[in-house]
């Protein structure tokens, strides 16, 4: 088994039992379209794990990582309220963890993430960064559960349609499948437009 392959499914094992109604968690990004396009013809794995989560119980999840020998190295918080919009892990192995969580504004789901690879001190930073998706794709779509390796691995139903938004062209295999390519993106300086 491959370090993707274990560490995904450390990841299953601890959040697949977290399928209720209040929490939402599936693979993304570059890790979804590597899942879907490129490890089945045996395409090694050189990037970090993107995990989206929605749910209410963020802290709680965190905590199991970190039982779990996941060390947390930064994090993004809201300048609102305090929650937590994005935090990096390490797995023992060395390889990193990206845990996205989502924000509602009106017909659309935000997420921030770090480009700049600043960590502020106390997680705010002095500028955020937002990408979105129309709420639709994930709006009443079920997460598919499907047996990958030793345990399920969860999956948006409408994979395709987030990959074609946010990897235009994704079919054809391009080794710079990391750069997202998504539509709308906010700079602002804090995040009380999003969330209020």
């Amino acid at each position: 088994m491959t370090p993707f392959e274990s560490n995904l499914t450390l990841l299953s094992a601890i959040l697949g039992n977290r399928r209720d109604t209040n929490h939402k968690w599936f693979v993304s990004f570059g890790s979804l379209l590597y899942l879907i396009r490129d490890h089945k013809h045996g395409v090694p794995f050189n990037q970090d794990i993107d995990i989206s989560y929605m749910g209410n119980d963020y802290d709680n999840v965190r905590q199991e990582l970190i039982k779990e020998g996941i060390e947390p190295v930064h994090k993004i918080v809201s300048d609102v309220d305090g929650n937590t919009l994005n935090e990096g892990f390490k797995f023992e192995d060395g390889m990193s963890l990206d845990i996205f969580t989502w924000l509602r504004k009106d017909d659309y789901l935000w997420h921030t993430y770090d480009f700049s690879m600043q960590h502020p001190e106390n997680g705010i930073p002095s500028k955020y960064h937002f990408k979105n998706i129309p709420a639709w794709m994930l709006d009443n779509q079920p997460c598919r559960y499907e047996f990958c390796y030793d345990e399920y691995t969860v999956i948006p139903k409408l994979y395709g349609t987030l990959l074609d938004y946010w990897y235009p062209g994704w079919i054809v295999p391009d080794p710079e499948f990391g750069t997202s390519h998504a539509q709308n993106i906010l700079n602002i300086g804090g995040c009380q437009e999003l969330c209020q």
